[in-house]
């Protein structure tokens, strides 16, 4: 008898309608299922190291990862691309599947979830039972042609970005290689004046307005000197009141000269660094131009 693991698997959504699995009989793609292994792996765990053969092909059924390179000196790592639910990891091993690549290619791209990640582990043996289906075929060929695409309009934003600049190096710094991830934080329910008071002990110019890791607002020295100095607001007061709401915020993942024209076109200092909707940290102009 079939284990019910398998057919609570074939009842997703993501699997029973994917290429690999639709288009044939129930018992057929339950056995191919049968040759797959759902895999789990928490935020940060390496998905697929470098150097290392692959074995076959990760539908994400949950969760997100990056695609990165690792300098091994400085031990930075570039992502160049970013998976989603619903997507496949391992796009570079078809080459080898497929027999066209040079023998003495090595995998130079490492993956990592940025979340906690379920996939499916789909071996290059039911890749192999699935090649003669056209619609196979054609569901590859677009998410290559789509990823690829993605990559290359990135890539050329960067590029764009740098030379207007006056920039022909190092344009892939990530916002997370310059930020600080220790950024200060007050509750909106705490006063105006404990918000100063912690820019002060901390020698910064900026104090975030969070609750529970959930932005809700930043306040700057400006808004302390508008606020207070000038409209006489209460120093007692919370500091909610004085606070820019829903500010402009950047994701830890974007590029150095994505944050820069940030700053720049919309006239602020100060950009919270976002992850997962949560705050990760924060860069400024002088951090960039550091």
């Amino acid at each position: 008898m079939m284990d019910q693991n398998l057919y609570n698997l074939y009842n997703l959504e993501a699997v029973r309608f994917h290429p690999f699995f639709h288009g044939v009989e129930s018992d057929t793609a339950l056995s191919l299922l049968s040759m797959c292994e759902v895999r789990h792996y928490k935020k940060n765990d390496i998905i697929l190291k470098k150097n290392k053969p692959r074995e076959g092909l990760l539908l994400l059924l949950e969760g997100l990862s990056e695609v990165f390179v690792k300098n091994d000196q400085s031990g930075r790592e570039e992502v160049l691309e970013v998976v989603q639910t619903g997507e496949l990891i391992g796009f570079s091993s078809l080459a080898d599947f497929l027999g066209v690549s040079k023998q003495s290619s090595a995998e130079l791209v490492e993956v990592k979830a940025s979340s906690e990640v379920r996939a499916l582990f789909i071996p290059f043996e039911v890749v192999r039972k699935r090649w003669d289906d056209p619609a196979v075929h054609d569901y590859l060929l677009t998410q290559v042609a789509v990823r690829l695409k993605d990559v290359y309009t990135s890539l050329a934003e960067q590029v764009k970005l740098a030379t207007d600049y006056g920039e022909n190096d190092a344009f892939m710094i990530r916002v997370q290689d310059v930020m600080s991830s220790e950024a200060a934080a007050v509750s909106p329910a705490a006063t105006i004046q404990e918000a100063a008071r912690l820019m002060l002990k901390r020698k910064i110019s900026s104090v975030l307005v969070a609750e529970k890791n959930s932005l809700k607002g930043i306040i700057t020295e400006r808004d302390i000197v508008e606020g207070v100095a000038a409209e006489g607001a209460d120093i007692t007061a919370p500091a909610s009141t004085i606070m820019t709401a829903g500010p402009v915020t950047v994701s830890r993942s974007a590029y150095y000269y994505e944050a820069l024209s940030l700053i720049l076109f919309k006239g602020i200092k100060h950009l919270p660094v976002m992850e997962d909707s949560k705050v990760a940290g924060i860069v400024t102009l002088s951090d960039l131009l550091r």
